[in-house]
């Protein structure tokens, strides 16, 4: 949802001014309120859209504006997390304190840090637990998730040189590679 709504911006094919629902957004990706909300947190972030009321997320034109922050709870707990990301508080593979831990920190809900987390997870900075690890969040290695990124690219290639559109390989797709490529990367296993 993210990387296709990111190009729809920067190619014009949502067109600045042009305002959608978040709930034709969800409804059009089939992704729950929770991740339609982080996706347009990300998007919003990185200057592409504008949020007018409730239900309305506006494009914005190629120049954008600089990142936003509001200072919601969600808002302040995504940067707490970003700085002790930057200051190697939590290293690369290392797993995230319990979201409990932030909630009760922050004084929030659960709700708010996990979607904190959700919009940490679609910048690339976290990501779930994968088969072989204990359930939880884990700081992403950037080598690692330079190599996936390479064999998702490649991937996709392969995908569309067969005749695919990116409408007929969902992201549960780019999901399984990356659990693929995690247990590949194991001690004596080929990359």
């Amino acid at each position: 949802m993210l990387r296709t709504l990111r190009e729809e911006l920067r190619s014009g094919v949502w067109r600045p001014g042009t305002v959608r629902t978040q709930t034709g957004l969800r409804v059009r990706f089939g992704e729950t309120h929770l991740m339609a909300t982080a996706v347009i947190r990300v998007l919003r972030d990185e200057g592409l859209v504008a949020l007018n009321g409730l239900p309305g997320v506006r494009a914005l034109g190629p120049a954008g504006r600089p990142p936003h922050s509001t200072g919601t709870a969600t808002d302040l707990v995504v940067q707490a997390i970003r700085e002790r990301l930057a200051e190697h508080t939590y290293q690369p593979g290392q797993r995230m304190p319990p979201q409990q831990c932030f909630a009760i920190e922050f004084d929030t809900s659960r709700t708010t840090v996990r979607l904190a987390f959700l919009q940490l997870t679609l910048e690339g900075l976290l990501r779930p637990h994968q088969t072989y690890e204990t359930p939880g969040t884990y700081v992403l290695d950037p080598s690692q998730e330079a190599r996936e990124a390479h064999l998702l690219a490649d991937l996709q290639a392969a995908m569309r040189r067969g005749g695919w559109t990116r409408a007929e390989y969902p992201d549960a797709v780019e999901r399984a590679l990356h659990v693929l490529i995690g247990s590949a990367g194991r001690a004596g296993a080929e990359p």
